[in-house]
């Protein structure tokens, strides 16, 4: 894979950039996310119904020794206008090539089911898969608000 420098492309509330084998997600002062460009497992853009706007979704996961599933995972949806469409795409585009990832299979970025907590309704998020535990206690929760003809 090729080391590669970007200027980022500037989403609704985070810049993403290439920053040569790192990739950077940073929400000015509020944040930055900073892996590395091998751990994505997933980069696709997808229109969003309405306009230009595009959403990025972006799925990480640490590399695992062979034959053995990551350990864990991170999913990020960035919102970006409609002027940045065309660069989100290109961005995306050369980082499946360089990864030899495939290109997304529906019309839209949905997070796994293992990321089903995902809040919609918002442009951006980061996700991460919850532990076991934690999943046991909102499904126990869930079962007592939600009756069981409408989950």
């Amino acid at each position: 894979m090729s080391d590669q420098y970007s200027n980022g492309i500037a989403c609704t509330e985070a810049v993403l950039s290439r920053r040569y084998d790192r990739l950077e997600i940073n929400w000015a002062h509020r944040g930055l996310l900073d892996l590395p460009v091998a751990w994505c497992q997933k980069a696709d853009v997808s229109d969003i119904e309405g306009g230009p706007d595009v959403q990025i979704v972006l799925r990480f996961a640490p590399q695992a020794a062979e034959g053995q599933p990551p350990q864990g995972q991170i999913a990020v949806r960035l919102h970006a206008s409609g002027g940045n469409a065309l660069a989100a795409r290109e961005f995306a585009e050369t980082l499946r090539r360089e990864l030899s990832l495939r290109e997304q299979d529906d019309e839209v970025c949905a997070p796994p089911p293992e990321l089903a907590h995902v809040p919609q309704q918002h442009a951006d998020w980061v996700n991460f898969g919850p532990g076991r535990d934690t999943q046991e206690l909102f499904e126990a929760v869930r079962r007592r608000l939600v009756p069981e003809s409408s989950q």
